[in-house]
């Protein structure tokens, strides 16, 4: 791990392509430890948000297709040099292990941080459902009736301005507010028999989910 952190010190963190595509290179050599390297190495950019840090690092999956070796190649072409012996030599045994340690301790304060948010998002969830309406053909919803689709029991539907005021924040997508009456679907994850997050469609077509 610590050569590649040397090397994405070459590697610019603005450009959001390569972010997106270091962090795949990241998480599929070293999993979820890989998370402190690119957290820290993403803060030099001025756009850094932790909360899209971590959700962007949730979604990707492990053997996503970009591997460490687009990471060091791009590191090569900004003028990294791939001597482990020189980087190792720079630092004590000691330096070596607390560097080590610090990003244990940041690894695992960032899954205690999506745990949380997870816990929020089924909380929430669990409102938003029992608040939301059945959509049936007397109670249609825009969206489905675009789509020429018939109600089912999976599916309800609320006001976004109820949404918003259970969630604290506007849900919006690709940075557009959804609008008016939005369909809600449930999502469950494997394993678990509640709801534990919730994915919403308005009437143009905008989509979102909780975290």
């Amino acid at each position: 791990m610590e050569r590649a952190a040397d090397a994405l010190e070459y590697i610019d963190a603005h450009d959001r392509e390569i972010w997106l595509r270091m962090a795949m290179a990241l998480k599929s050599e070293f999993g979820e430890a890989g998370f402190a390297i690119w957290d820290d190495w993403s803060q030099a950019a001025d756009n850094y948000n932790q909360h899209d840090a971590m959700t962007v690092w949730r979604g990707i999956k492990s053997g996503g297709g970009v591997g460490i070796g687009s990471l060091f190649h791009l590191a090569r072409e900004n003028g990294w040099r791939d001597d482990v012996t020189y980087t190792v030599e720079t630092m004590t045994p000691e330096q070596v292990e607390q560097r080590r340690q610090a990003r244990l301790k940041k690894a695992a304060e960032a899954e205690e941080q999506v745990r949380q948010e997870q816990a929020q998002a089924a909380k929430w969830t669990a409102e938003i459902w029992q608040r939301a309406e059945p959509v049936t053909t007397v109670n249609s919803n825009r969206y489905l009736e675009r789509k020429q689709v018939s109600p089912t029991s999976t599916l309800r539907q609320i006001n976004v301005a109820a949404i918003n005021e259970i969630i604290g924040y506007t849900l919006k997508s690709k940075g557009e507010p959804l609008t008016g009456e939005v369909l809600v679907a449930p999502v469950r994850r494997a394993g678990s028999s509640g709801l534990c997050s919730t994915e919403f469609i308005d009437g143009t077509g905008r989509k979102t989910a909780l975290a």
